[in-house]
């Protein structure tokens, strides 16, 4: 589709995997078909300035959204309407919301500091504001049993909160200071992983508040300060986006490993992985939103496919053969300058892409493209090498 110029900065997937929702234009919220890549209704509208946190219920049914208005609105996803008056409550902007697994509750962060917990029927907060934040409350996440809700603030810290009672039951010992911008309770609730400045990932005991294992990832392995991160469900795959428009993915169940993706044109305020681990959707404020395939990586060399079956920089890993770098990796060392060359790892030209297609350009591991006309090349009868040869005596 043909997109105007949004920029995107919040992005969630439903749990059926089939529903992207994004912030769209004046305080807007568009959700979008994620196989066709189709806004799926009008902008839902409500809100009286930018959003700031979308989240899906765990039946996909509805989506909770937090702005700079200091609201939270729910909204049925199905007919795109507000389901309610707005939850008021909070002093600041609305910086997280999440349901519980049953979704009977919602918890919402602030930068005002507190966190307030929500009957979703009745719409009204259940007992006092937890108030022990000193900093913005980055990030919350319930307990696969709903009981326990964990916080993460830019103040540096991180804490568990007993649901029923109300109150706080654990906090994680860290002894590095610094900003906590996501958190998660592993899928069996006896862990919570974290990511912030300066460790980059930590992996915590979510009853004793202690460290299971040093921290694997470290702010020296990614230097630049990265503007989001998401993790899989099971825990064993982190992604961080960058201002430079780049993603580093990470593989965190054996030693270390890290992928490259790149496409985007300008930095990526929000990322979220797919339930399942199907894919990886990140919003960029170059006025698109792509879907990234994270798995599979032999199905995806040597060539990636567009949803009309038309070739991304197909066959193209010949150019590499004198490269030292593996070509199961040839597709993913491309780089895109600022002038608007593809360049190859050794840093010769490959392609200039004119200024309207840079955009929506279809890279490696691609699988989606919302918000701008998507462009990608077949380079199968590109004539290189010795084959210029022969296509020169063929003229």
């Amino acid at each position: 589709p043909q997109g105007g110029s949004t920029s995107f900065g919040i992005v969630a997937i439903s749990p059926d995997s089939k529903i992207i929702a994004t912030d769209g234009d004046n305080s807007t919220i568009l959700l979008w078909d994620a196989e066709k890549c189709i806004q799926v209704s009008k902008p839902l509208e409500g809100h009286t300035s930018f959003i700031f946190c979308l989240s899906f219920s765990f039946d996909g049914k509805r989506l909770v959204s937090g702005s700079h208005d200091k609201t939270l609105r729910l909204w049925d996803v199905e007919t795109g309407e507000r389901i309610g008056d707005p939850l008021k409550g909070h002093l600041g902007a609305v910086k997280s919301a999440v349901f519980s697994s049953d979704g009977r509750y919602l918890a919402s962060g602030s930068h005002d500091c507190s966190i307030y917990l929500w009957d979703t029927m009745s719409g009204s907060h259940i007992g006092k504001p937890l108030e022990y934040h000193t900093d913005s409350v980055s990030c919350l996440s319930f307990s696969e049993d709903g009981k326990k809700l964990v916080s993460s603030s830019l103040d540096g810290n991180i804490c568990i909160w007993d649901v029923l009672n109300w109150t706080m039951i654990g906090k994680m010992v860290r002894t590095a200071k610094g900003h906590v911008y996501s958190v998660a309770f592993s899928r069996d609730s006896l862990s919570v992983i974290s990511s912030g400045r300066p460790e980059l990932l930590q992996v915590w005991d979510a009853a004793t508040g202690t460290l299971t294992r040093e921290p694997k990832l470290t702010a020296s392995m990614a230097p630049v300060l990265a503007e989001d991160t998401a993790f899989t469900a099971d825990g064993g795959c982190v992604a961080s986006s960058y201002h430079d428009g780049s993603v580093q993915l990470w593989n965190i169940k054996q030693t270390p490993s890290m992928i490259h993706l790149k496409g985007h044109l300008s930095h990526i305020p929000s990322l979220a992985f797919a339930p399942k681990n199907k894919y990886l959707v990140t919003a960029s404020e170059d006025a698109t939103v792509r879907i990234w395939k994270i798995h599979d990586e032999a199905a995806i060399y040597p060539v990636t496919f567009s949803d009309s079956s038309e070739a991304a920089l197909r066959n193209t890993h010949q150019l590499f053969e004198s490269s030292q770098i593996p070509k199961s990796q040839w597709a993913y060392s491309l780089q895109f300058d600022d002038s608007g060359w593809i360049i190859t790892p050794d840093f010769k030209l490959l392609l200039w892409v004119p200024p309207a297609y840079r955009r929506g350009l279809w890279w490696p591991r691609t699988i989606g493209i919302l918000g701008a006309q998507r462009t990608s090349l077949d380079l199968s009868n590109l004539a290189h090498g010795e084959l210029w040869i022969d296509c020169y005596k063929g003229i």
